[in-house]
C-alpha cells in the first residue's frame, strides 16, 4: 500500500500538469482522451496497483494483492489484480495510457526487459511475460528511492 500512495502522491501533485506537449522532454503527458494511468508497486513482497483518471486525476480503483490473493504481503506480477481492477471499474487494457512503476529492492524496466530470458530459464513465473503485466502498448515511467 505505500506505494500505492506515493505514486497516489505523486499524481495528485502532478494530475492537472499531465496534458502538456509532447515535444517537452522528461514531461508525463497523455496521448488519448479518457486514458487511465497506472501506478505500479511489483515484483516484490506487497504487490499493489493504483488505477487514475488521466483527466481527472480521480482515483478509479487502488489495491493490493493480497486482498485478492488472501495470502499476506503477496507479490510478483499484477496480472490477476490488473484484471480484475479494469474488470471493476468497466475499463479495457487498451485503455491505460501511462504506467509508473516502483520497486522498493530493484528497478522494474530493467528487470522487464530480461523477463523474457528469465522465463526461459524457468526463473520466473509465467505469468510475468503476460501483457496485463508488462503493459508493451503504455508508456513506462519509473520512480525510484
Amino acid at each position: 500500500i505505500f506505494g500505492v500512495i506515493l505514486l497516489y502522491s505523486f499524481f495528485h501533485c502532478e494530475a492537472l500538469k499531465l496534458i502538456k506537449p509532447l515535444s517537452q522532454k522528461g514531461t508525463l503527458s497523455v496521448t488519448k482522451l479518457n486514458a487511465l494511468i497506472l501506478g505500479v508497486n511489483k515484483y516484490s513482497h506487497d504487490t499493489s496497483i493504483c488505477i487514475l483518471d488521466a483527466d481527472t486525476g480521480e482515483i478509479l480503483f487502488t489495491q493490493a494483492k493480497e486482498r485478492i490473493s488472501s495470502r499476506k504481503h503477496d507479490g510478483g506480477s499484477i496480472t490477476n489484480l490488473l484484471h480484475y481492477g479494469l474488470e471493476s471499474i468497466g475499463a479495457k487494457l487498451s485503455d491505460i495510457d501511462t504506467v509508473v512503476s516502483n520497486n522498493h529492492h530493484n528497478r522494474v524496466l530493467p528487470y522487464e526487459r530480461r523477463v523474457k530470458l528469465y522465463q526461459a530459464l524457468k526463473y520466473v513465473p509465467e505469468d510475468y511475460t503476460d501483457d496485463l503485466n508488462l503493459l508493451p502498448h503504455a508508456k513506462h515511467f519509473e520512480l525510484s528511492h
